[in-house]
């Protein structure tokens, strides 16, 4: 009882209480591993990890097994510089299955003794099997030390996304029954939807349903955890509910666009997406939707018009948006246009291999060539899309040929006579 106590006063943020609360459930019951592991987890958090370190050793004598508190041990051996200790604790886990997480804390202490060649051998097959944005950040950090700047240039413009790496958590996981307020509910669902875990964010919301709570963000998110976890007609029911209820809320409209969307119901979805941005102008998501429906149906002026909408409100994806104004543009044959829209996309996405792959053979279309070759070169160098990269060549040797063809059968320009 007192180690339910203390996880209630964790995660209603009582954190003091809760470390007092851990140690008093651990001197109770000294076999229990679960107060030694929260306690020293919670430590950590307040950044003490000296202080945490002895905890975390403590709760793996107990269970040498639980694989979170290996990585734990690794993570703040390397925020201490303890590199070689946080070696031997991410083999730990290694060995216990723990391979992408460990690998990566492995990867990171390499990187802190300088030794980045051995940092690449991990990290390389890291990346090809992650494509985590920390690994990629980590393998920029070991190219730049070892003078490789382009391939550093390009690893770093890969993990530009800040996103953690994590891992799965059982025995944290239990603690969010102990939460008291129903904010603080729908933030845990929201974080659960976040990393993907959406049957975990079910098992949150649907209690509190049931319980006869109505707001919206309830219904919204728990629409969308059922969607997500391939249940599409609980999700259609809950949103319907909620939307009965709430009929201005364009969220709803939001959760029924991606639902037809997927469902391949164009018209449908299209008629969502439409009704959300009337109801709320201000937002990016649907307009990106409907960029991408109106432009498999051939829609392009209105498609290129929905891209700057979302632009306009401030998208996360702007490389995605240009290179998508660069199609629209290329399709219409606005040459000049679609080179500006795939250069902005490059110039915040050095790793964008197909944004480069059509900005060459937009400049060829031009008559740049040299350009366009320095474009798909780099495309090369990224060696992602081998297939549409030839193409591009292709396309771009035949241009170029029949710019020389051009040239040899014009005649020779006339020459003043004199004296």
């Amino acid at each position: 009882m007192r180690g339910r106590l203390g996880m209630a006063y964790e995660v209603n943020d009582f954190h003091a209480e809760a470390t007092a609360t851990y140690a008093q459930a651990g001197q109770l019951d000294p076999q229990d591993f679960r107060w030694r592991y929260f306690r020293a987890v919670l430590v950590a958090e307040s950044g003490d990890f000296e202080r945490a370190l002895p905890l975390i050793e403590e709760a793996l004598e107990l269970d040498p097994e639980y694989v979170p508190a290996w990585l734990y041990r690794g993570v703040w051996l390397n925020a201490l510089g303890r590199y070689a200790e946080a070696r031997s604790a991410f083999a730990e886990a290694r060995a216990l299955g723990a391979t992408e997480n460990a690998d990566a804390g492995t990867a990171r202490a390499l990187v802190g003794e300088g030794r980045y060649e051995e940092a690449l051998a991990v990290l390389l097959p890291l990346v090809e099997e992650t494509k985590h944005p920390q690994a990629y950040r980590l393998l920029g950090r070991a190219y730049q030390a070892l003078g490789r700047t382009d391939d550093a240039r390009i690893a770093t413009a890969r993990g530009r996304n800040p996103a953690p790496m994590t891992w799965r958590d059982p025995l944290q996981h239990q603690k969010w029954r102990f939460e008291a307020s129903l904010g603080r509910l729908l933030m845990h669902a929201e974080r659960l939807l976040e990393a993907g875990r959406f049957e975990e964010a079910v098992e949150v919301l649907e209690p509190i349903r049931e319980r006869g709570v109505q707001e919206n963000a309830l219904y919204i998110n728990l629409a969308l955890a059922y969607a997500r976890s391939g249940r599409r007609e609980t999700a259609i029911e809950v949103a319907e509910e909620g939307m009965a209820r709430s009929p201005d809320s364009y969220r709803y409209d939001n959760v029924f666009a991606g639902i037809y969307q997927n469902d391949g119901d164009d018209e449908r979805a299209m008629h969502h997406l439409r009704r959300s941005v009337e109801l709320q102008p201000a937002q990016v998501w649907p307009y990106e939707r409907m960029a991408r429906l109106l432009m498999d149906q051939g829609a392009y002026v209105e498609a290129l018009a929905a891209v700057d909408d979302a632009l306009r409100y401030g998208s996360e994806n702007h490389e995605q948006l240009y290179y998508t104004a660069g199609l629209l543009e290329g399709v219409q044959k606005r040459w000049p246009e679609a080179v500006a829209r795939f250069e902005q996309a490059t110039a915040l996405d050095a790793s964008y291999t197909m944004a480069y792959v059509h900005l060459g053979s937009c400049l060829a279309e031009m008559g740049r060539f040299a350009e366009a070759r320095q474009a798909l070169a780099w495309a090369a160098r990224l060696d992602t899309h081998p297939a549409e990269l030839a193409d591009a060549e292709n396309h771009l040797a035949k241009l170029e040929a029949d710019a020389r063809a051009v040239d040899v059968a014009s005649p020779p320009p006339e020459r003043s006579s004199s004296g």
